[in-house]
């Protein structure tokens, strides 16, 4: 018998997220310390401003809070729409560091 779960698409999509919000952490926090570029999300500068561990708990427990809700509902229509836009949003960020890095 076997008794493994299928994963779907959104599930991998869910977890492509966190792996690009962790590199977004780690990306931010490091270039803006070194005073190349500036966070362009006022609530995120806010966070910044208060210190890099704030910064990384508040933005992990946003995206991992809002990623378990849409695992949550992953089966509705409203939900896989929200999937599918933040994991395109993400992977279009991760494109945007890889050309600022390219061209440092």
């Amino acid at each position: 018998m076997n008794s493994r779960r299928k994963i779907d698409f959104y599930e991998i999509l869910l977890v492509l997220i966190i792996i690009f919000n962790l590199v977004d952490i780690s990306v931010t926090s490091t270039i803006v310390s070194l005073g190349l570029a500036y966070e362009v999300n006022p609530f995120m500068e806010i966070a910044l401003d208060w210190g890099v561990p704030y910064f990384i708990v508040i933005k992990l427990s946003i995206i991992a809070g809002g990623c378990y809700l849409l695992w949550k509902r992953r089966h509705r229509a409203f939900a896989k729409a929200g999937i599918i836009t933040c994991f395109l949003v993400y992977l279009t960020l991760m494109f945007h560091f890889i050309n600022f890095f390219y061209k440092i």
